[in-house]
């Protein structure tokens, strides 16, 4: 549940408008010029997407890795401040 919740704020708050400007020419070329700049505006974020795919095993690694260094960050500067 909480899952669907995360996915469905990241999504909604990622969400952006863009809008394309074709050169002056016919009307034509410029619908063809907007839906290749689409085209490669898509093809590029499937390529961000692709390269940043990370494991469930990965995330849950470097999550731990983080807990315990922010522990052994933390504890010497409590102790220290009393």
């Amino acid at each position: 549940m909480a899952r669907a919740v995360a996915r469905a704020t990241t999504q909604t708050g990622q969400r952006r408008s863009a809008q394309t400007i074709p050169r002056f020419a016919s009307e034509e070329e410029m619908k063809k010029e907007a839906v290749a700049q689409l085209r490669a505006r898509i093809a590029k974020q499937k390529d961000i997407e692709a390269g940043q795919h990370i494991s469930h095993a990965e995330e849950v690694a470097e999550m731990w890795k983080w807990v315990k260094l922010s522990i052994f960050v933390a504890t010497p500067v409590c102790v220290l401040s009393v």
